[in-house]
């Protein structure tokens, strides 16, 4: 009879997990999500990332610490973690691939070392039981060398800048320019303008110190004179019309009256 009772416990038992045991892609919808809200954000910044200009980072560090405290809720539940471990470690891989190019870029490694590592490191103190390790072995796989920038291997440091909360970011990561053209049209507007600008002083200095002024005065003077010569003659001309065709009207009407007094 106890040997009944201590099968139907486990037979229970295994029920109960096996209904509870997530599928591959439930772990997914859990990490593998667009979030629009983050209220462990303060968690997410106990190395400080929401201080930085490193939008990448920032938003790992927000992501991994709402699916960090979420996969320590559902497991504690269930006291089963080994499944949300493993794809909690598989999530965070993935970004680190992506970030650090499997590790190949110094610079971003060394980030990703500081801001999201450490955070892994004080988000996992602050829970009471050890239920998680991290695990980045998958991160260190080999990346084409010929799909790597040219400054991936610096190892000389970057312009990182930190945020203030009264005041604007001083230096800002060195990024190259996108495109060439801009340059080229700003530098060729320059140009034209200070060309532009160099005939106008010449030409103010020609006319204000040189003996085109008094060429310039003495053409312009000749012009008006012979302007105002011309307009004389006009209305002398138009006088001259206009007493003739007086007179003629004048004589005209004193034929008339003569004819009409021999009638």
């Amino acid at each position: 009879m106890i040997h009944l009772y201590i099968f139907f416990f486990f037979f229970f038992l295994y029920i109960h997990f096996s209904w509870n045991k997530l599928q591959k892609h439930q772990y997914y919808e859990i990490f593998f999500k667009i979030r629009k809200e983050f209220i462990n954000h303060n968690e997410a910044n106990y190395t400080n990332v929401l201080s930085t200009n490193d939008t990448v980072l920032r938003n790992v560090a927000l992501y991994l610490a709402e699916n960090y405290i979420e996969a320590y809720t559902r497991c504690s539940d269930l006291d089963n973690c080994s499944d949300y471990c493993k794809y909690l470690n598989k999530w965070l891989n993935e970004k680190k691939a992506i970030y650090t190019s499997n590790g190949t870029c110094q610079l971003h490694e060394n980030l990703w070392k500081r801001y999201i590592e450490e955070l892994w490191k004080k988000l996992e103190s602050d829970k009471k039981k050890e239920w998680c390790k991290r695990n980045d072995h998958e991160t260190k796989l080999t990346f084409p060398d010929d799909k790597l920038s040219n400054s991936c291997k610096n190892t000389e440091s970057v312009d990182f800048s930190h945020t203030c909360e009264r005041e604007n970011v001083v230096n800002s990561m060195e990024q190259c320019p996108s495109s060439t053209l801009p340059l080229q049209i700003s530098t060729a507007s320059s140009t034209f303008g200070y060309v532009l600008f160099a005939f106008l002083a010449i030409g103010i200095f020609l006319l204000n110190c040189s003996p085109l002024k008094i060429w310039l005065n003495t053409l312009v003077g000749k012009k008006k004179i012979m302007r105002d010569y011309m307009n004389e003659s006009e209305n002398e001309e138009i006088d001259t019309n206009t007493t003739r065709d007086r007179n003629t009207s004048e004589n005209r009407r004193m034929r008339m009256v003569y004819h009409s007094m021999e009638n």
